[in-house]
């Protein structure tokens, strides 16, 4: 394998770390709320999970004295216990503050009634400063390694920030005084010191645990059992699966507290209650994937989830990374030439994958979700980028390359038209091609100092090549005295043929200006023959990795530097072929029956005196005014 080839894999190498890096990270900021779309939320609603609702906390009045409002809830859990429900929440008890502070509250948490149905969260606003910064729960609650005497924890939805998609399913307290939590560590059980921490279980799964009468066991950092029902966690949380059917408070049985001695009984048979303020007005209503909620939906969503065993959990993040690497993988070899080609293959792997994503969401394993499909449509990106990239460094390099041979807007077109690269790879043109070489030069050359042969070539290039970029002739090469230009190459030219011949009549033109300008410098002037013939030729780059340049190559190149050999100082030799294709060549004399060695037959030949036969000022330089026999001879020199 060549450089080139381990640069290039080593390119698409990156390209696909790259896309799989910017997935993972795309996937870590918004692919739960990604998630929270894919994830069906047309899951049936448990008919035991009924609340109760204060139509307004202004009905109990700032001025009730606190037994009253204890015997308020002391009643709600009476009438529950009494007609047949399981459990009563009280989501909002920390907000429903007492006006003589823990006097109302203990007689509130004493009663009978609540000891044996009711739960409090952990959460109690009203009881933050007690002593040593405890927090009290509710007592009256089996105590063994999994659990503790607490009622349970409860979820500070009013705090929190961003959306709620998990609520606190167990935690660990190391210390327990009076039925309170003193201190709390970071949820990691160990078997070696399990039996000295509590575990206590959450407010919605207390509940259940009530309701259903289902022990609470094996609870780690990852799942709890609920009876026979093994909930997942995620360190200690659960992820709630949301139903539309509790996305508002006219989807469960809301029962005003004004109205409720009114209600059937058989709405409280078996039922989970739980009582909370709804008025958005008295309570904070908290962000969740189907829109804000008053906790206390949060929480019937939550125990929902557990009846119904609607359970969603994380997978592992190898099969969101497997997936990104091989459609990564699999377009980085995708041809970009046709952009919509990988791009439809992108957008067809990533809806593909969310299709997978949405059907394991519905059956509770959450896998992620926006990875593969950014990864794909990143490795798409990049690729494109990268192509791009590349055809901007090969226009630049391609009207670097033209610049050499054709005016400075010749090449930008080349670049940016896409004929650069086709004109770079190779194709046949019909061209007619201009060589231009002094006559007497050698023996000139001879006696000037090398600096100085050098400083008269330089001005002799400079002025008929750019004569010739003005015709939009190519000038491809420099050779000794001589010069090549081509027309009809790199660009296609319909008229080549008489671009040629304008081009090499504008030299002769030009070449008192050239005499002069060497006068100004002490050089002697120059005259010049100019050979002009039209054929085909392959034009390409070529060369080697050490230089390559522009290049037209055939037959009709060689038989045009013939040519130019026949043609004396001032003179410009035509070939039949491109006589022919100017049809009509004035001040030229025709010349019939000329052999041009590597050609059959004999030719017929377009002189033109396009300049003078004598070099003023040089002498050396001048040769026989040419004739028909002058003009066989040098054929046969050939």
């Amino acid at each position: 394998m060549n450089g080139y080839g381990r640069k290039n894999i080593a390119i698409r190498a990156l390209i696909v770390i790259a896309a799989i890096g910017v997935g993972v990270v795309v996937n870590t900021s918004l692919g739960e709320q990604a998630s929270d779309r894919l994830i069906s939320k047309d899951v049936a609603a448990d008919p035991r999970i009924v609340v109760v609702t204060f139509d307004k906390l202004g009905d109990f009045g700032t001025g009730v004295v606190p037994h009253l409002r204890a015997t308020f809830y002391r009643d709600i859990a009476l009438q529950a216990r009494q007609n047949g429900a399981r459990a009563v929440g009280f989501v909002d008890f920390d907000s429903l503050s007492f006006s003589d502070g823990e006097g109302g509250r203990s007689n509130v948490v004493a009663s009978d009634a609540i000891q044996s149905i009711a739960v409090i969260p952990l959460i109690d606003a009203s009881s933050s400063s007690s002593d040593h910064g405890k927090i009290p729960l509710l007592r009256s609650y089996r105590v063994d390694p999994l659990a503790s005497e607490v009622a349970g924890v409860g979820v500070p939805l009013n705090a929190h920030s961003g959306v709620i998609r998990t609520i606190p399913a167990v935690a660990r307290a190391t210390t327990l005084e009076d039925g309170a939590i003193v201190s709390t560590v970071d949820f990691e059980l160990k078997a070696a010191n399990r039996n000295a921490v509590k575990v206590v279980p959450g407010f919605a799964l207390r509940l259940i645990e009530l309701a259903t009468s289902a022990p609470i066991t094996s609870a780690t950092a990852h799942s709890v059992d609920v009876g026979q029902t093994k909930v997942p966690l995620e360190e200690g949380s659960m992820r709630i699966r949301w139903s539309n059917r509790l996305d508002s408070t006219a989807d469960v049985p809301v029962i005003p507290h004004s109205l409720l001695a009114t209600v059937p009984v058989e709405v409280f048979h078996d039922a989970i209650i739980l009582v909370a303020t709804v008025d958005p007005a008295n309570t904070t209503y908290v962000d969740t994937p189907v829109g804000p909620l008053p906790p206390v939906l949060v929480y019937a969503n939550a125990i929902n989830t557990v009846l119904g065993q609607h359970f969603v959990q994380p997978a592992p993040k190898w099969p969101g990374l497997l997936g990104a690497a091989l459609a990564a993988v699999m377009l980085i070899f995708v041809p970009t030439k046709r952009w919509w080609v990988p791009t439809a293959l992108a957008v067809g792997v990533g809806v593909a994958w969310l299709l997978v994503a949405r059907q394991l969401a519905d059956g509770g394993r959450l896998i992620a979700t926006l990875t593969v499909p950014v990864a794909a449509i990143a490795t798409v990106a990049l690729s494109a980028a990268r192509t791009q990239v590349a055809a901007l460094a090969e226009r630049r390099h391609l009207r670097l390359l033209f610049a050499q041979y054709v005016p400075a807007s010749v090449a930008n077109q080349l670049a940016t038209s896409g004929r650069g690269q086709t004109a770079s790879e190779g194709e046949r043109l019909a061209v007619t091609t201009l060589f231009c070489d002094l006559r007497g030069f050698t023996p000139l050359s001879a006696r000037l100092e090398p600096t100085r042969v050098r400083q008269l070539l330089d001005i002799y290039y400079e002025e008929l090549a750019s004569i010739a970029f003005q015709a939009n002739g190519t000038v491809l090469q420099f050779t000794g005295d001589e010069i090549f230009a081509v027309f009809g190459a790199p660009v296609p030219m319909p008229d080549h043929a008489s671009a040629a011949l304008s081009c090499a009549r504008l030299m002769f033109e030009a070449q008192a200006h050239l005499n002069a300008t060497l006068a100004d410098v002490e050089l002697p002037g120059l005259n010049y023959g100019i050979g002009v013939h039209s054929g085909v030729v392959v034009a390409a780059h070529v060369g080697s990795s050490i230089h390559r340049q522009y290049s037209v190559i055939g037959d009709t190149v060689n038989i045009g530097s013939r040519h130019c050999s026949l043609a004396r100082e001032g003179q410009i030799v035509v070939s039949d072929a491109a006589g022919a294709l100017l049809g009509d060549v004035p001040g030229a004399t025709r010349v019939d029956g000329v052999a041009i060695k590597g050609t059959d037959g004999t030719h017929s030949l377009w002189l033109i005196q396009a300049g003078p036969n004598v070099t003023s000022g040089s002498p050396e330089l001048s040769l026989p005014l040419n004739t028909e026999v002058d003009v066989l001879e040098t054929v046969w020199s050939l």
